[in-house]
């Protein structure tokens, strides 16, 4: 299996996640930053998000790594969620400082926090609402993750694909995206 990675995104953001991972390893008293990379397909079955992303009842204690399973479970919840048109659980999934990136077709729209929230509101009350992933890859950096996998999207006529990317953060004791990116629209 491959996957196509567009570079200019991918080293762009394997440096900004590298530098997270250089800032945690200037204390010693910590683990080694591990990085690990891989990529299969995923199917957007449902997974009980709360579960995938919730920390422990002592946030204290709550682990402050990332695994590459951890991601895998979120983003097949982000896409069950979605799917199932919850909008309140999606909305518990995204970071208090996050920014996104919408294209389609060729258009690109930026968004921070509460205007990405007032835009998928909109498009939650689509019945016909249908979200795939498809050959996700992660990278994981300690406190930070990126997933990148083909979207496949369609909600009544409009239907379009391509590479998306989310950084991963963990905040108060859960994972949440920080930032959303469609790299590419392929409208059909």
């Amino acid at each position: 299996m491959s996957v196509t990675v567009q570079r200019p995104y991918f080293i762009t953001a394997l440096l900004v996640l590298a530098l997270v991972a250089c800032r945690e390893s200037r204390d010693s008293s910590k683990p080694k930053i591990e990085t690990r990379v891989s990529a299969t397909a995923v199917s957007s079955s449902k997974t009980d998000i709360r579960a995938a992303t919730a920390g422990p009842a002592n946030t204290a204690a709550a682990p402050s790594r990332i695994t590459e399973t951890d991601v895998r479970d979120f983003v097949a919840g982000w896409a069950a969620e979605q799917n199932d048109r919850n909008f309140s659980n999606y909305n518990e999934l995204y970071a208090e400082r996050f920014t996104g990136v919408k294209r389609v077709g060729q258009r690109a729209h930026h968004y921070d926090r509460a205007s990405w929230m007032e835009d998928r509101q909109r498009m939650f009350a689509s019945k016909s609402m249908r979200v795939e992933v498809g050959d996700l890859s992660v990278v994981v950096f300690g406190r930070s993750a990126l997933a990148r996998f083909e979207q496949r999207w369609s909600s009544g006529a409009f239907r379009d694909r391509g590479p998306k990317r989310l950084d991963i953060v963990r905040e108060k004791g859960a994972l949440r995206i920080v930032r959303e990116e469609m790299l590419a629209s392929n409208v059909e």
